[in-house]
């Protein structure tokens, strides 16, 4: 992929969330299909009962006439007990139109058909009328008793489906803290993890290429630095040094030809100021271009016992154990520049007596440790971004796949730790 051009991203996630919404609906379809199978059966079942009864009583109206009032009534209790009708209501009116079994039926609507009507003779009196008609209520009931589980499996369906994509979009989404962590604290030469969903993972891919290109680019950025002070070192050197040597020689001049003693003392004034004055271009020379080295273990040891010498107000224990593999020229300098710039923080802020200085070999990282018995640090997150040069020793850290790490130490002091990669140090 050619830099600056977007990557060509298939989404995953909505594919993922449309396939598990497909298979739960799949299943509610299968669900409700084997429900309204089984009530379909079950109602033909009661549509079969009911035609049987309404069969039954038709066939036996025909007979009940010749029975008194009283067989009468039992008949057609047993014929409701035994073949109840299905969404009919079934009445009895004696001669003088009183309710003497069952119900009135009643038209659910101005519109709806009469009950049907049966006229029954009577042995010792007046017809009576058997009233046969429609039941409204109960057909309600059992439409009602149908339609609550349909939708009671409806409503579960939309809960699962919810509940499923809900479940996915938690788990694809989870290592977002992740990613939001790598954002807002970059932790070099921490791998992220894998993602579940291509999105995801196209990101975490993108936030590796930029944390990659931020380390080369941030030792590149040191590498101009030296460079910088190689050549304003060799300026000074060439330069100043000359004009200093040259001004130590015509004050040496000046006081062997001085014509008072009081000139005499003001040359040789001039010449001491001038020997100091090239003391401290040496000692400055010294911070800005350390001699050259090739990398070495060895050199970048003499470089380190060099530092803790020069430190005047500090006792620096040092602990060297570099092993005999060869380190890039650039790491070395990181490492002794690193060491530089903790020291300095060391005698400007610490107000420290002794300090105890490691750095030691394993494999293919550098562990880098500097301690002090000073005054420590109340808030180690404000000190990192205070003007103390913890900044930017993190940021000379993380150009090389490190993270800087701070704590108390036992002693009261500050400590701090990295670890540096030494493989694919000049990338």
């Amino acid at each position: 992929m050619a830099p600056g051009e977007a990557p060509d991203l298939h989404l995953e996630l909505p594919g993922r969330l449309l396939r598990a919404a497909a298979g739960v609906l799949a299943a509610a379809v299968v669900a409700i299909a084997a429900f309204g199978a089984w009530r379909a059966a079950g109602d033909t079942e009661q549509e079969m009962a009911g035609a049987l009864a309404l069969a039954t009583l038709l066939h036996r109206v025909t007979g009940l006439s010749a029975l008194d009032d009283a067989r009468l009534l039992a008949e057609l209790q047993a014929l409701q007990r035994d073949h109840p009708l299905r969404h009919l209501q079934l009445g009895l009116l004696d001669h003088d139109g009183v309710l003497r079994l069952g119900t009135v039926p009643q038209a659910s609507t101005p519109s709806a058909p009469a009950p049907l009507r049966w006229s029954l003779d009577r042995p010792a009196g007046p017809a009576w009328t058997l009233l046969l008609g429609p039941s409204p209520d109960s057909e309600q009931r059992e439409a009602r008793a149908g339609l609550l589980p349909m939708l009671a499996l409806v409503v579960a369906a939309a809960l699962a489906v919810l509940a499923l994509m809900r479940w996915q979009l938690q788990r694809a989404l989870m290592p977002m803290r992740t990613l939001l962590r790598a954002i807002e604290q970059p932790r070099p030469g921490q791998p992220l993890p894998a993602m579940p969903v291509r999105e995801l993972q196209a990101l975490s891919d993108a936030l590796t290429r930029a944390q990659a290109e931020r380390e080369r680019l941030s030792r590149r950025l040191q590498t101009v630095q030296e460079q910088t002070r190689q050549r304003l070192a060799q300026e000074l050197h060439d330069e100043l040094g000359q004009r200093l040597t040259a001004m130590r020689l015509d004050a040496t001049v000046l006081q062997r030809t001085a014509a008072s003693p009081e000139a005499a003392a003001l040359a040789a004034g001039l010449a001491a100021q001038a020997q100091a004055a090239q003391a401290e271009v040496r000692d400055l020379l010294a911070r800005l271009a350390p001699r050259a080295g090739d990398g070495t273990p060895a050199h970048l040891a003499d470089l380190l016992t060099d530092l803790a010498s020069a430190q005047r107000s500090l006792d620096v224990h040092l602990s060297l154990d570099l092993g005999d593999q060869p380190l890039s020229v650039d790491l070395a300098n990181a490492v002794f520049r690193l060491s530089q710039e903790g020291l300095t923080n060391v005698c400007r802020h610490a107000q420290a007596r002794q300090a105890w200085l490691t750095v030691s070999r394993h494999g293919h990282v550098l562990r880098w440790h500097l301690a002090d018995d000073g005054v420590g640090v109340e808030d180690m997150a404000a000190a990192s971004q205070r003007g103390s040069g913890l900044a930017g020793m993190r940021e000379r850290i993380w150009a090389w796949g490190g993270d800087l790490l701070l704590q108390r130490h036992p002693a009261g002091g500050l400590q701090l730790s990295a670890e540096l990669q030494v493989v694919g140090g000049d990338r």
